[in-house]
């Protein structure tokens, strides 16, 4: 990240983001076990679950520094594809929007079989 990441406040993950990082995962799994794996992150992390909403796909978590809409998709039989907005409140992001990204990723990372960023192949 470049030295203007420090002012920037939101970010959401895509397929085709510039930076990789910042890139939607996705995961050899079904829907429920990784909605499970986000939720069991957000309460270790002691992050208020605002609302799940198992129609669309969204947790939505609030705090009183910052809110994340996590989206989980289906994205084959058995693939769910993970996507991540974050909004943080006050002047400077001071990358906080980076880091909450990252250590999502990387928890479920490890949780759940990975397979890829970006656009998978059949997908």
């Amino acid at each position: 990240m470049s030295f203007s990441g420090i002012f920037i406040k939101d970010i959401e993950t895509s397929d085709k983001h510039r930076f990789i990082d910042f890139r939607t995962h996705y995961y050899k799994c079904e829907y429920n076990i990784a909605k499970d794996a986000v939720k069991r992150y957000l309460n270790q992390k002691k992050f208020k679950i605002s609302n799940v909403d198992d129609n669309y796909g969204e947790i939505f978590v609030q705090s009183s520094s910052f809110h994340m809409i996590i989206s989980i998709r289906k994205a084959m039989v058995l693939n769910v594809s993970i996507d991540i907005k974050v909004n943080v409140y006050g002047i400077l992001g001071a990358y906080k929007p980076h880091k909450l990204i990252k250590e999502l990723y990387t928890y479920l990372d490890k949780q759940l079989p990975f397979i890829g960023v970006g656009l998978q192949p059949g997908v």
